[in-house]
């Protein structure tokens, strides 16, 4: 691998992990396997962060970063446990290592609609949000 695609993806990475604030979160990474494949890789990882200090396994890390770089097409999507109990779900939108952040709407059509298409009722107790840009 290219040391500098390495360095650009795991800092779009870090970013994402920062982005969030202080919280315990679920990021899950799906990319397209090939621009003519309707093929997947999906991976998630928890990690919480605390001010500064954030904490996850630096494997599953390495391997997000790996995946980043096998494919130019995917998603990001990080799902934060509230305080009472709920959850908030954001995402970006992932192209060649670039990461566009989704709205509201997007993320919510994203979430409530099933892979033929079809609209599914959103899932109780889930705030669908604006996702934070990213410092990269």
């Amino acid at each position: 691998m290219f040391p500098r695609a390495v360095e650009n993806a795991a800092a779009l990475l870090n970013s994402v992990f920062t982005a969030l604030g202080d919280g315990c979160h679920t990021l899950t990474v799906s990319i397209r396997a090939h621009s003519t494949s309707d093929d997947y890789f999906v991976t998630t990882v928890p990690f919480c962060t605390t001010g500064e200090r954030i904490t996850v396994d630096q494997d599953e890390t390495d391997r997000i970063v790996t995946l980043m770089l096998a494919g130019r097409i995917g998603g990001l999507v990080v799902r934060t446990a509230t305080d009472n109990g709920h959850a908030r779900v954001c995402g970006w939108y992932l192209q060649d290592n670039t990461a566009v952040p989704l709205s509201r709407a997007q993320i919510f059509n994203a979430y409530c609609t099933d892979p033929e298409g079809e609209p599914i009722p959103p899932e109780h107790g889930v705030e669908y949000a604006e996702a934070p840009p990213l410092n990269v």
